[in-house]
């Protein structure tokens, strides 16, 4: 009767212990998507295309090589710099250029400002390594719409 009372017991205790590792390997790790602060700071973004607005069509080639060298590093704390790069458009321009950022409509816009202007990027869409947004440019002699595409670097 002993053997048969350990052996019911060693049996419970095996099944309880085995239903325990199973309800952990069954339980799924909850994984916290970054949110668009973090997957836009902490790296350094490249300006890598723009293109027209709905169209489609690249006028990346339209680019001055000044321009397509230039880094920009958005901090956590809504600041940030734009290093214009080795190739400088203008000689008397400043290396490094700082500027503050925002997310307005519950991250679907970024409003980038500098000293000089205020640029908004609408429907922004971004990734831990790409980021693209609408925005207005001047191009062939007037406002047009673009979708400016930018690399993590």
């Amino acid at each position: 009767m002993k053997a048969t009372i350990r052996s019911v017991i060693v049996l419970l205790l095996a099944t309880i212990f085995i239903g325990a590792c199973n309800k952990k390997e069954d339980e799924e790790e909850v994984v916290i998507p970054p949110t668009n602060t973090q997957l836009l700071t902490g790296n350094l973004w490249m300006m890598t295309d723009i293109k027209l607005d709905p169209l489609g069509i690249s006028v990346w080639d339209s680019v001055p090589a000044c321009e397509k060298d230039n880094l920009i590093d958005f901090m956590s704390d809504g600041s940030g710099s734009f290093d214009n790069g080795a190739l400088k458009c203008d000689s008397a321009q400043a290396q490094v250029e700082q500027f503050s950022w925002q997310w307005l409509n519950n991250g679907s816009d970024l409003e980038v400002i500098t000293s000089q202007d205020t640029l908004l990027f609408t429907k922004v869409q971004i990734t831990s390594t790409t980021m693209k947004g609408k925005t207005k440019q001047e191009q062939m002699g007037g406002l047009v719409n673009v979708v400016v595409h930018f690399t993590k670097q």
